[in-house]
């Protein structure tokens, strides 16, 4: 039997459980969901690999309101813990990808150690110094040097933009690969 306020059925997989195992949901009676959480993640999992659930996600994470609700937590204290706690329990997966990624380009690493020369040796200003070239002048965020192109000859023509305008430009272009002179 169901005691009441203190544990509910789940509709899923017929379990009785704690409210606590229950997410809130003000519109039900007992403000809690009918599914537990656990019954509720794999059915979220499920959907977001359905088709009809990645065009859900792509809509949403390409509106206004979902790229600034993702921007307000990531920058919100808890948004930052949890990124950080996930960096760090994935660091060896972090490494490898940076590793692979490295090992296909290795012009990459000289042309970046070429623009931090020049800033060490005070030819070049750093890019936190700098206002993003792109945008308004209070682009918010860390700033990048940014490389149209990877030519050797060019290694020292940047640009400096915020992460998000650096994002925008390579979704719309493709910098000048590497050649060997």
């Amino acid at each position: 039997m169901q005691e009441k306020n203190s544990t509910k059925r789940c509709v899923k997989c017929g379990s009785v459980l704690p409210l606590d195992s229950f997410y809130r949901d003000k519109s039900r009676p007992a403000g809690r969901g009918n599914t537990c959480k656990e019954c509720f993640k794999k059915y979220k999992r499920e959907y977001d690999k359905s088709p009809s659930g990645m065009a859900a996600r792509e809509r949403y994470e390409t509106s206004d309101n979902g790229s600034e609700t993702r921007g307000a937590w990531l920058k919100s204290d808890r948004g930052k813990a949890v990124r950080k706690a996930y960096t760090e329990n994935n660091r060896e997966v972090f490494t490898k990808s940076r590793q692979r990624f490295l090992s296909k380009r290795p012009w990459y690493t000289r042309c970046k150690n070429a623009v931090q020369h020049e800033v060490r040796m005070g030819r070049l200003a750093p890019a936190s110094s700098e206002s993003c070239e792109s945008g308004p002048n209070n682009c918010e965020g860390r700033h990048h040097y940014h490389h149209d192109s990877y030519e050797s000859a060019r290694w020292l023509d940047v640009r400096c933009l915020c992460r998000k305008h650096h994002e925008e430009w390579h979704r719309e272009n493709t910098p000048t690969p590497f050649q060997e002179e």
